[in-house]
């Protein structure tokens, strides 16, 4: 399942996998469009600012679309799913800002509203990778509607786990919420000079990069520490 905008202020892409033998569902939002400079420094703008940018509405809602298919099925047949949110850079902070939404928030119409019900939320489980940092969140709740009293928010009993390259001005530019672990990928292909430049940055953010540290066949990363 996957959804789109072809607006040149949106263009926001998500894809949904269902694993049948695990009943799992995994949301990936897109993150960075090479081909779209313009709505990706809309996206670093309303990050750094804490702006409503389109995209944050596109993936929530698509999220909560996924969510209604997963609760019709549940009451249908009574299979139950887990959900999980991941992707990486602005894709990550797309996962995070959505865990907060499907936990607390329902869609009525064009508008999220504070859900005072457990039934109308679903728990997901949150893995992101070099995410620019979420727990300003709490400061972009009025893009949505959370005044109805009843259900408390708290940010740290969200379900993110958040896998951080050596430190960059792209992963501190925020500050985390949830298990974060400081990963450490190889980076001999760098000479010393190139250590003190900007491309430091890019080198320690490389995608490519991240995976390696990641074993294969376990999944498990080969070198990490514990964050907070």
């Amino acid at each position: 399942m996957t959804a789109s905008s072809c607006s040149k202020t949106n263009n926001y892409f998500g894809t949904a996998y269902w694993h049948p033998e695990h009943q799992q569902v995994v949301i990936a939002h897109q993150g960075a469009d090479p081909t779209n400079l313009g709505r990706n420094l809309r996206d670093v703008v309303g990050l750094v600012v804490k702006h409503h940018v389109p995209q944050m509405s596109s993936a929530s809602t698509f999220a909560h679309k996924v969510v209604e298919v997963l609760q019709e099925v549940n009451y249908m047949r009574g299979i139950s799913f887990q959900l999980f949110f991941t992707r990486y850079f602005l894709g990550g902070w797309l996962a995070q800002l959505t865990t907060f939404t499907t936990e607390y928030l329902k869609r009525e119409e064009k508008f999220f509203l504070r859900s005072i019900d457990d039934n109308d939320c679903y728990h997901p489980h949150t893995v992101v990778f070099d995410s620019p940092g979420c727990k300003d969140m709490s400061e972009m709740r009025d893009t949505f509607d959370v005044r109805l009293a009843g259900r408390s928010i708290d940010l740290e009993h969200l379900d993110i786990t958040t896998y951080l390259s050596a430190p960059n001005l792209i992963n501190t530019c925020k500050s985390h919420i949830g298990t974060d672990h400081r990963i450490f990928n190889d980076l001999s292909d760098m000479g010393w000079q190139q250590k003190l430049t900007p491309i430091y940055n890019l080198g320690t953010h490389d995608m490519s990069k991240i995976v390696k540290v990641f074993d294969p066949t376990t999944g498990q990363v080969t070198k990490m520490s514990k964050v907070n």
